[in-house]
C-alpha cells in the first residue's frame, strides 16, 4: 500500500503505525488516512493483511467519513518502516505495547493515553527516540454498526517531550487542522497532561461508584462538594509540581480552576455547564469501566496519580486518594459497586470516614506467624514492600482478598489499630494503612481459609507488587 506524496497534506506522516484499534486510535487513523498517510492500524481482531479495511467515523455534524487503512495484527506484519507510531491503547496497556515497537528503536512516538505517567514509561523504554505527548479532548464512543462516534466540540494538543520532534509536531498540528480537527501545539508537555487531566476529573469516579449521569451528581450539593475537593487537591498538587492549568482544544482548565475556586453556589452551575459541554452525552471512562466489569480502570493514573504526588510533595489529597480506593474496590468486587449504585447516601458516609491511626506501639514480634484458632486461621507478618499499605499496595492487597470466599480482616498491631476488612479498600487506607517494618495480622474464617492465608502470605512476603529493597 503506498501513497502519492501529491495527495499528501503538508505536515502529514508518508507512514504511521497505530497500536490500538479503540475509538481514538480509529478516529486518528481516519483522519491521518484523509490527510494521505498511509496508515497501518494495529488490531489484535483484524485479519492480516487485509488492504480493504475501513474505519467510518461520524464527525459532529453527522457526516460519515471512510477512510482505507490496513489492518494488522501484529508489527511483524508492517513492511515498510514507519516515520511515526501513535500508542493509542489504555494507559494501563502501555507498558505492554511497547515491545511491539522494538524493531524501531528511534522511531519517533506519540502518546494520547488519559491520566499522568505514559510518557515516562515510554522514556524508560525507548530512551533514544523522539517523543510526543498528545492529549484529546474530542470525545468518541463506538457506535453499534462498528463506526465510530466523534461527538461534539475539542481536538487534539500536542507537546513535544524528548528528541528533535519539532518539526513533526508541527506537521501533524497543520495534518490535523486540516482535517478538521482542532490542534495546538504547546511548550510544557506536563502542563498539558496535568491540565487534561483537571478536565478528565469531574463527573468521573463518582459517575462511575453511583452509575449516574453528571447531572445527577452535580445537582446534589454534598456530592457536589466532593467534586470541587477532587479538583482544589489536584491544583494543589500542580502548585507544588510548578505547573500551571493551560487551554487545551474545547476545554480549557484554567475555567475549570476558576470555578472551583468560586463559592459553591456559584461554581456549581458553572461547572456543571463546562463538563457537560465537555463529554458531549459520552459517558465518563471510568463509568464505562465499571459497567464493562473487566480488566483494569485508569482511576490509578487519574485520582491515583494525584494522590502519590501528593503524598511525595507532602501535599494532603484525601479525596483523591478515597476515590481511587472506592473505584479499585468496586472494580474488583461486584459486592462494592453494588453497594454505592444508586445510593450517593452511603458514598457520602463512605467518603467521609476519618483516617484513625493511634500511636501505641507493642514489642517487636517476630517476621510472620500463622496460627490456628476454632474456626479460623491466624497470620501475623511484618510488612516489606517500601511504600507500606499505601494506596497501590492496598488496592493489590484488597483485590487479593477480595478473591477469595472467607471473611478477610487486617489489624495493624503496630500502631494498635481496629480490625478491619481487608475487602474494602476503604477501611484499609483508611484505618488499616501499615508503613514497612509494621506488623499486622491477617485472620481469615471460612471455607478457603487455609488457601486465603497462604495466599496473602505470600503476596505479603513478595512486597505487595512492589520491588523489594
Amino acid at each position: 500500500m503506498s501513497c502519492d506524496p501529491a495527495d499528501r497534506l503538508a505536515g502529514a506522516p508518508e507512514r504511521v503505525v497505530i497500536i490500538g484499534a479503540g475509538a481514538i486510535g480509529s478516529l486518528l487513523a481516519a483522519l491521518l488516512s484523509s490527510a494521505g498517510s498511509e496508515v497501518v492500524l494495529v488490531d489484535r481482531h483484524a485479519i492480516d493483511g487485509d488492504p480493504g479495511s475501513a474505519v467510518t467515523v461520524v464527525e459532529p455534524s453527522g457526516r460519515r467519513v471512510t477512510a482505507r487503512v490496513h489492518r494488522v495484527t501484529s508489527t511483524s506484519a508492517v513492511c515498510d518502516d514507519p516515520d511515526l507510531a501513535i500508542l493509542a491503547v489504555k494507559i494501563h496497556d502501555v507498558e505492554a505495547a511497547l515491545p511491539a515497537l522494538s524493531r524501531w528503536p528511534h522511531l519517533p512516538v506519540l502518546t494520547v493515553q488519559n491520566g499522568v505517567g505514559a510518557e515516562e514509561l515510554v522514556r524508560a523504554a525507548r530512551p533514544t527516540a523522539g517523543l510526543i505527548a498528545g492529549s484529546i479532548t474530542a470525545p468518541v464512543e463506538r457506535l453499534g454498526d462498528g463506526g465510530f462516534g466523534w461527538r461534539g466540540r475539542g481536538g487534539i494538543a500536542l507537546a513535544p517531550v524528548s528528541g528533535p520532534v519539532d518539526p513533526l509536531a508541527d506537521g501533524l498540528v497543520r495534518a490535523f487542522t486540516a482535517v478538521g480537527l482542532p490542534a495546538r501545539r504547546l511548550g510544557n508537555a506536563r502542563a498539558m497532561k496535568w491540565s487534561k487531566l483537571l478536565a478528565n476529573l469531574p463527573a468521573n469516579a463518582l459517575c462511575a461508584l453511583l452509575d449516574a449521569d453528571p447531572r445527577a451528581v452535580y445537582a446534589d450539593a454534598a456530592l457536589f462538594d466532593v467534586e470541587r475537593r477532587q479538583l482544589l487537591e489536584t491544583v494543589a498538587v500542580m502548585r507544588a509540581l510548578g505547573l500551571r492549568p493551560v487551554a487545551l482544544p474545547g476545554a480549557d482548565a484554567r475555567l475549570l480552576v476558576l470555578g472551583a475556586r468560586l463559592p459553591s453556589p456559584l461554581s456549581r452551575p458553572i461547572l456543571r455547564r463546562v463538563v457537560g459541554g465537555a463529554r458531549a452525552g459520552k459517558p465518563p471512562s471510568l463509568q464505562l469501566h465499571l459497567r464493562e466489569g473487566r480488566g483494569p480502570s485508569e482511576v490509578e493514573w487519574m485520582n491515583g496519580a494525584v494522590a502519590r504526588a501528593g503524598a511525595r510533595l507532602g501535599v494532603p489529597t484525601p479525596v483523591n486518594a478515597c476515590l481511587e480506593a472506592l473505584v479499585e474496590s468496586a472494580s474488583a468486587d461486584p459486592a462494592v459497586r453494588a453497594r454505592y449504585v444508586g445510593r450517593p447516601d452511603r458514598l457520602l458516609e463512605d467518603i467521609g470516614t476519618s483516617t484513625v491511626r493511634p500511636g501505641a506501639v507493642p514489642p517487636p514480634a517476630p517476621a510472620h506467624r500463622a496460627t490456628r484458632t476454632t474456626a479460623m486461621r491466624m497470620l501475623e507478618i511484618a510488612i516489606r514492600n517500601p511504600t507500606g499499605i499505601h494506596l497501590r499496595p492496598a488496592s493489590t492487597l484488597v483485590r487479593a482478598a477480595a478473591g477469595y470466599r472467607c471473611t478477610v480482616t487486617l489489624q495493624n498491631l503496630t500502631s494498635a489499630g481496629p480490625d478491619v476488612n481487608a475487602k474494602d479498600a476503604l477501611a484499609v487506607l483508611s484505618r488499616g494503612k501499615a508503613v514497612k517494618g509494621d506488623l499486622i495480622r491477617i485472620t481469615t474464617d471460612g471455607e478457603d481459609e487455609d488457601a486465603a492465608i497462604d495466599g496473602l502470605r505470600d503476596l505479603i512476603e513478595s512486597g505487595l507488587g512492589e520491588t523489594l529493597e
